[in-house]
């Protein structure tokens, strides 16, 4: 009945605020540590290359995207990232490419993947049946997430043919 709908949606609603409320808190958090200041340092501790300091954000993304959900891996490392991709000159528009093509990857990628069991559960078929298909869309993902990364116009064509930057 209705009744029923309502508080299963009021509860779903809820839970997700919720879940992003805390994700905001403990971001706020991470930055009055001055932990992006850290992770900078860390990063950039490795090496000063920009190449290679973009493989390590595009595997560690990866690894948010397999462990949380796209949204709250967006809340959450968005702002802990950013002091690195200032201090590397990375635009902000394509910066925010490469996380979306990471953490959308890393959402079908085991084991949190909740597209890839979304998927199962709307296509009524089993994990084992659409592994080898998940595994052609990653390899197809690496020359994605490479040109997405090293090629900035791939991300900043349209919005330059739009006029904002």
């Amino acid at each position: 009945n209705t009744m029923d709908m309502l508080k299963t949606t009021a509860s779903s609603i809820g839970s997700i605020f919720m879940m992003i409320f805390f994700c905001l808190l403990l971001s706020q958090c991470m930055t009055q540590l001055k932990i992006p200041q850290m992770l900078v340092d860390i990063f950039l501790g490795f090496t000063n290359n920009k190449f290679v300091v973009l493989i390590m954000v595009n595997v560690f993304l990866l690894f948010v995207g397999m462990i949380v959900n796209d949204t709250t891996g967006i809340i959450l490392v968005a702002p802990l990232l950013l002091p690195l991709a200032k201090a590397i000159g990375l635009d902000p528009i394509q910066y925010a490419a490469i996380f979306g093509v990471n953490l959308a990857v890393g959402s079908l990628t085991p084991p949190y993947a909740s597209l890839l069991y979304l998927g199962i559960r709307i296509g009524k078929v089993d994990f084992v049946e659409i592994l080898p298909y998940v595994g052609l869309f990653l390899l197809g993902y690496v020359p994605v997430m490479l040109l997405t990364t090293y090629w900035p116009d791939v991300s900043l064509f349209i919005p330059r043919l739009f006029g904002f930057i």
